[in-house]
């Protein structure tokens, strides 16, 4: 499997959550089950991420500071999603205080809150008291991850499916 085939089923995963988290209709009766899908949105807001530099890996030179310059703004628009993913993934550690992040810093501990307001859904992450937060909204990383992902697939001129090319506004 290539880069890009890594890219189409992370951006889909993508895009999947956030149809989970931020439905029409809320589908949501169960505690937490809106919480869960906001973690796996951005386990696969990272891997989209980690995808795209996959592809720029084996691109051409003059692609890969193209794809580059891609990456550099997606995490511009979605900032936190590389520290959230890992305070996710070492919950554990967090908990305790004993992230790399918090070593050293009084009052560490893991915080995770859920803030849904104006159609989007927000997770916010604390790791250490009078800290500041690591922060996601749902509705901007989507709108980040379809731009890194038609940007990378425009400059590979690369995509499997040609549905997808509507989906992701292919020919604007």
């Amino acid at each position: 499997m290539d880069g890009m085939q890594f890219m189409v089923s992370w951006w889909m995963a993508v895009r999947q959550q956030c149809e989970r988290i931020l439905p029409a209709e809320p589908a949501y009766r169960l505690r937490g089950t809106r919480q869960a899908d906001a973690y796996l949105f951005v386990w696969a807001a990272h891997n989209l991420r980690t995808a795209a530099e996959l592809v720029r890996r084996s691109a051409p030179l003059d692609v890969q500071e193209q794809i580059q310059s891609t990456i550099e703004d997606f995490d511009t628009r979605a900032p936190d999603v590389r520290k959230l993913r890992n305070a996710l993934s070492h919950f554990d550690a967090f908990v305790y205080g004993e992230g790399r992040p918090q070593k050293g810093r009084e009052a560490a501990h893991l915080g995770v809150y859920t803030v849904a307001h104006d159609g989007d859904y927000e997770l916010v992450v604390s790791l250490a008291v009078g800290e500041p937060v690591l922060r996601l909204s749902v509705e901007k990383t989507t709108e980040a991850a379809n731009a890194l992902f038609r940007a990378v697939g425009l400059a590979v001129d690369e995509l499997p499916l040609p549905s997808l090319r509507d989906v992701a506004n292919w020919n604007e």
